[in-house]
């Protein structure tokens, strides 16, 4: 080959030479851009997954929260009906059991519970008005020969029995 032959492509390599190592030096940026990227990446996602977790475990505080609540709730309710049947069978001078009891079998036959506690209420007041031989009951009573200072004496239930 000639000298001159040589000479162009002693240039065309060069120029090769020169793209392989431009494409070899762009090769080694893209590799460190990827990298960065996947880095990125996975750091976003672990915020992401963060905050789901944040999201879900206050979800999860506010429904239990409000679970508590509720059976907060239920729980004092409980206790305040548990409070004014105690008040309610010491007036009128029954055990709580006999007083839910007779509760439970007029709701079971379609009668008002606050029908119940004022005809119970009356029953004893009126038991107790005839001892002193005044109200409406002590005639009654007389007629039909029951002793009032007795049947006073009863509770309520005891006294329905006699």
């Amino acid at each position: 080959m000639t000298d001159i032959a040589m000479l162009g492509l002693g240039v065309e390599t060069a120029g090769l030479r020169q793209g392989q190592t431009e494409l070899n030096r762009l090769g080694a940026q893209g590799s460190r851009v990827e990298r960065g990227l996947g880095r990125s990446f996975r750091t976003v996602g672990n915020h992401v997954r963060g905050l789901l977790r944040r999201v879900f475990n206050l979800r999860t505080a506010i429904a239990t929260l409000a679970g508590s609540a509720g059976i907060g709730l239920l729980v004092r309710s409980n206790l305040q009906a548990i409070d004014r049947l105690a008040k309610f069978s010491d007036l009128i001078g029954e055990s709580t059991e006999n007083v839910q009891a007779m509760r439970r079998q007029a709701d079971l036959a379609g009668i008002d519970i606050r029908a119940l506690d004022g005809a119970l209420q009356r029953f004893s007041r009126r038991a107790a008005q005839a001892v002193d031989d005044t109200g409406a009951a002590s005639d009654a009573y007389q007629r039909l020969g029951i002793d009032a200072r007795e049947l006073a004496e009863l509770a309520p239930v005891d006294a329905f029995w006699e």
